[in-house]
């Protein structure tokens, strides 16, 4: 952008110096009109040197003393005095405190005109009138960028034109309000139905200047400078025809239309068609361009507010169809509005200085970028982007356009706000009451992308990723938080019919989501995904869904999060849901404590991090199979719960497996193995063989209720449980050796029933003092073997504290058993094993032994 200001500043330096370059012809004697009184042009009587020539300096610059004096040329001069109709130079004027002199050419046709070799110079006095006639101003030597041409000054009274022709075409400088080599005054040119052709036309040069075209075809050979001085004021309308100025001598980055230079430049056009190249509104000074209804107009690169940080520009689209290659706001204040009508632009740039302070303010039409907005903002200055109506689209066909909001803000009302990717940096913010939507296309793959203290506000509205805000659209929508903040009422990631959403939150990012947050993609090898590596997410209010259908997965591995429940996978089956737990704090606030009512598991993988669910619960199998999963490398996982449901649906297995030395697990009211009945029932499974679990709270009241399924209590685990009830036949538990458990009361056990499956009872299990919770803590035969000769040795588990008879039977089939030795006492508490020698036995005939428990 540098080189555009470069150019700029090479054009206002060339103005300057241009009138050392300027060429006159050798100096002729002034041929002056002398009557005091109106007249023609052609009598020689009112010359001082006769009827104009071609090597005449023309003035008509006497004193009116009495009454405006108009000299006229017409049809008659144009044809029967044609060698009056060439001057090297004409000089319009008249004195102060004098009347106006005005030349009129009326009717002179267009086949000769009036013809201007070197300047033509009205001033302050003068004035200019042409109907049906033809003016030019030629000393035949075509300029482009050099001053080989003549000039012309419109200053004075007015300068008027109808149905008429001014070819100015070789002219350097066309101006309207002050010479480009100083003096002049207030200038004044209206034309209506005429031909224009300056080559360079300045409006409002060192003073005010005005200039007004109705239905003119208009063809600039270089371009428009409005607003030079710093004090000039430029105004221009163009109202129907048409107007061209596109050359590109300066190569095509160089405004050929300046408006307000130093000054003020002014440009409003309607009902015309126009192509104009590159353009800059205010360039030093203050411009503003308005185009309104039934305008067609292209323009090249167009920049605001561009060489100074103290200009500002105004560019405002009511109805017009305006298209451009780009739009840049450079250094100063810069203003596009489109209240209607269409803005075609690839390239838009608001704010490319740390000066710069620009806007984009969409009330209505439709405004199309297909590559690229960009807002840039600082500390001393703003930038922003409004759609408060109509349509704001920045897309193309492959879907790869971007809005950059480098600083600066984005506000969207009621209007249309359609991005294939957004980034968000340095403070750059949104703030929206429509839904948000990325990667809705089927095939498109777009991003959005916040961090540097970025926003991003959502008021009763929906950011929809890889969706159209519901369950539909097709693309890809990947977002990224890095010390930024998002805030949207409902969060919806992926959809059922093939879009995909990715959402990952990295440090100081903040998520918050007011009402529902979503995850679902279209089939269970397609996965949506929220990825919570830092920052804090919170949804403190709705229902968190993963994988209700298709597949999606929850991972969090850093930051502080909060949830009011989360529920993974589906119900029915048709979506699969995931919890990778690897770090950080979760929240879990639930909606009770009940089944459902908390963390509702599919699969969970929990290798780290602090779940906080104390005022609610944990529930798996719950319209699925379902798998909560410690593993033994997991590291400095901590849960604390009020309640966990393991297998709750009827016909579905929960498994919760606990095996990391350093985790801790704590239930504070219940936890429920299995649900209904052993045939069809839910099945719920534990295996603790790491760690510790407590299902406890300081009144002791907590329990562990297996009903169908099995809790395994593994060697270098620990439970402590202030309740623990086995009343069904379904339910049991298994102790193994080197497993640690601590009750605070009696286990409940329903004698009839066999709690560890080891075959016993749990009263038999209680007469014989062996372990109803440990399988291996059984009384029973160890073995009878021969030994000392004829000698029967029987061998079987005790329990300190308790007697044992051993028992002989001759006849197994309808013999009775009898004491074969008196009660022998086991002291002590432990378990472990004894004998007893039958001396002899083995001369007996076939003989049963059996060993029952003495008194």
């Amino acid at each position: 952008m540098q080189s555009h200001a470069f150019q700029a500043l090479k054009l206002t330096a060339f103005i300057t110096l241009a009138g050392s370059l300027f060429s006159l012809p050798a100096l002729a004697a002034p041929n002056i009109y002398t009557n005091t009184s109106s007249g023609r042009w052609e009598v020689s009587t009112n010359w001082s040197l006769g009827a104009p020539g071609a090597t005449d300096f023309s003035y008509i610059t006497n004193s009116a003393p009495t009454a405006p004096i108009t000299v006229t040329i017409d049809a008659t001069t144009s044809s029967s005095f044609t060698n009056t109709m060439t001057v090297a130079d004409l000089t319009i004027s008249s004195p102060a405190n004098s009347y106006t002199n005005t030349l009129v050419l009326d009717s002179a046709g267009n086949s000769t005109p009036l013809h201007v070799i070197s300047n033509l110079t009205v001033l302050p006095g003068g004035a200019l009138t042409i109907f049906n006639s033809a003016l030019k101003v030629d000393n035949g030597t075509t300029p482009t960028t050099t001053n080989l041409g003549s000039e012309v000054q419109f200053d004075g009274s007015e300068v008027l034109a109808v149905n008429s022709t001014i070819d100015t075409s070789h002219s350097m400088y066309t101006t309207v309000g002050g010479s480009i080599f100083g003096g002049g005054g207030t200038g004044n040119l209206s034309m209506s139905n005429c031909t224009f052709t300056p080559h360079n036309f300045y409006v409002g040069n060192l003073f005010d200047g005005t200039a007004t075209f109705e239905n003119c075809s208009n063809v600039f050979g270089y371009g428009l400078t409005m607003g030079g001085a710093a004090l000039a004021v430029g105004t221009m309308s163009i109202n129907g025809g048409t107007w061209i100025a596109t050359n590109t001598y300066s190569g095509p980055d160089s405004p050929l239309i300046n408006l307000g230079v130093n000054g003020t430049g002014n440009l409003t056009i309607s009902n015309a068609d126009v192509q104009l190249g590159a353009t800059a509104i205010g360039v030093s000074g203050a411009g503003s361009l308005i185009v309104q209804s039934n305008v067609v107009i292209t323009l090249g690169k167009t920049f605001l507010g561009l060489d100074d940080p103290l200009s500002s520009g105004t560019f405002s689209i009511d109805g017009a169809q305006v298209s451009m290659p780009e739009l840049h706001v450079v250094q100063g204040a810069g203003m596009v509005n489109v209240a209607n009508g269409t803005l075609t632009v690839p390239v838009v740039s608001i704010g490319e200085t740390n000066t710069a302070a620009g806007s984009l303010n969409i009330t209505g039409g439709t405004t199309l970028i297909s590559t690229s907005l960009t807002v840039r903002s600082n500390s001393l200055a703003s930038a922003g982007v409004s759609v408060f109506g109509g349509a704001l689209y920045i897309t193309n066909a492959t879907h790869t356009a971007t809005t950059i909001m480098n600083g600066g803000s984005l506000l969207l009302g009621a209007g249309v706000f359609d991005t294939d990717n957004l980034i968000l940096a340095n403070g750059g913010g949104v703030t929206a009451i429509n839904d948000f939507l990325v990667g809705t296309t089927a095939g498109a793959t777009n991003t959005l992308a916040l961090s540097s203290g970025s926003t991003l506000f959502l008021t009763n509205a929906t950011l929809g990723l890889g969706n159209n805000g519901t369950t539909n659209g097709a693309g890809t929508g990947i977002a990224t938080m890095t010390d930024a903040t998002i805030n949207v009422t409902t969060l919806n990631l992926g959809s059922t019919a093939g879009g995909l959403g990715l959402l990952t939150l990295h440090s100081n990012a903040l998520l918050t989501v007011e009402s529902n947050l979503t995850v679902v993609s279209s089939s269970l090898v397609a996965t949506s995904s929220i990825t919570l590596n830092g920052g804090a997410c919170t949804a403190a209010n709705g229902l968190t869904q993963i994988g209700s259908s298709g597949n999606g997965l929850l991972t969090i591995s850093s930051g502080n999060h909060t949830f009011r429940q989360i529920m993974l996978g589906s119900t029915n089956g048709l979506g699969s849901g995931g919890f990778h737990f690897l770090g950080g704090h979760v929240t879990l606030l639930g909606i009770g404590t009940g089944p459902g009512q908390g963390l509702d598991s599919n699969w969970i993988l929990w290798e780290g991090g602090d779940l906080d669910g104390s005022g609610t619960s944990l529930t798996i199998a719950n319209g699925n199979d379902s798998n909560v999963s410690i593993p033994d490398y997991a590291f400095n996982v901590r849960g604390q719960l009020n309640s966990m449901y393991v297998g709750y649906s009827a016909g579905h297995t929960g498994t919760f497996t606990q095996a990391a030395s350093s985790s801790v697990v704590a239930i504070t009211d219940q936890m429920i193995l299995g649900n209904g009945d052993c045939v069809d029932g839910a099945q719920g499974n534990v295996h603790l063989s790491g760690g510790t679990l407590y299902v406890t709270n300081a009144t002791h009241t907590a329990t562990l209720d297996v009903r169908n399924g099995t809790f395994i209590l593994g060697a270098g685990a620990m439970l402590v449980v202030d309740n623990l009830i086995l009343n069904s036949a379904c339910g049991h538990f298994i102790k193994q050796p080197g497993g640690i458990l601590i009750t605070n009361h009696a286990a409940q056990l329903r004698p009839d029933f066999d709690a560890d499956g080891d075959g016993r009872s749990n009263a038999a299990e209680a007469l014989a003092g062996t372990d109803p919770l440990n399988p291996l803590s059984t009384f029973q035969t160890k073995g009878v073997v021969k030994t000392n000769g004829n000698s029967i040795r029987v061998e079987w588990t005790t329990v300190g504290g308790h007697s044992y008879v051993v028992q002989t039977n001759g006849n197994f089939g309808s013999g009775t058993f009898h004491d074969l030795s008196l009660p022998i006492v086991v002291p002590g508490s432990a378990e472990g094993t004894t004998n007893y020698v039958h001396i002899n036995g083995a001369t007996n005939s076939a003989t049963f032994y059996r060993v029952r428990l003495g008194p």
